[in-house]
């Protein structure tokens, strides 16, 4: 059963609205705060039947839709990275100040209501299905969370000459961060052949 994380993730860069005020010394000025908020919505998609042949329709035909690939996949992690700071001048131009990244994380697996009035072959086949599903799928949340921490410390490292210049190499790390995020996410899928084998175990 391939599994794999739908490939619709983004990042989005949002400015303080105060803009750059003249250059003034950093004394008794507070510490930036910064910091990583995650959140994580489990959402479900129904499938119906008691044989694996009903079972297999509806996965393939109520999953989750993957309109690049063109076909639907049994589970996906779709992902959202937000940052925010304050462009703080400074001696030598400007920084990046109250770095905030968010992380937004929405699994989307499948869920059987009728599990109980099947054969208890097939309800073993389906937990051990949809657990090796969820693991896999806690994998692209996994990466997506350390790839927002890692966004909070570009973000805190943001230097330039001006603020003009700054908000430039935002954008940039922002792209640098989304090619890294999927390069991340596509080699999981590959590890793990997208959800068939445990980490490590693939060759």
């Amino acid at each position: 059963m391939p599994l794999r994380r739908s490939p619709r993730a983004w990042i989005v860069l949002a400015l303080c609205a105060s803009g750059c005020a003249p250059v003034t010394s950093g004394a008794g000025r507070a510490e930036p705060v910064t910091e990583v908020e995650v959140s994580i919505d489990e959402r479900y998609y129904e499938v119906e039947g008691v044989t694996p042949w009903d079972l297999n329709r509806a996965l393939r035909t109520n999953g989750p839709r993957d309109d690049q690939a063109e076909r639907t996949w049994f589970g996906a992690t779709d992902f959202a990275m937000r940052y925010r700071y304050e462009p703080m001048p400074w001696a030598e131009g400007c920084r990046a100040g109250a770095a905030r990244v968010e992380v937004e994380l929405v699994t989307t697996l499948p869920e059987w209501p009728d599990r109980e009035a099947a054969p208890a072959m097939l309800r073993a086949d389906w937990d051990l299905f949809l657990s090796r599903l969820r693991e896999h799928e806690q994998g692209h949340q996994r990466i997506a969370m350390v790839m927002g921490q890692e966004l909070l410390r570009g973000v805190e490292a943001l230097r330039a000459t001006d603020c003009g210049t700054l908000r430039t190499e935002a954008r940039r790390l922002a792209m640098a961060f989304e090619s890294a995020a999927d390069l991340e996410h596509r080699s999981w899928d590959l590890e793990t052949a997208h959800g068939l084998v445990a980490a490590g175990e693939g060759g």
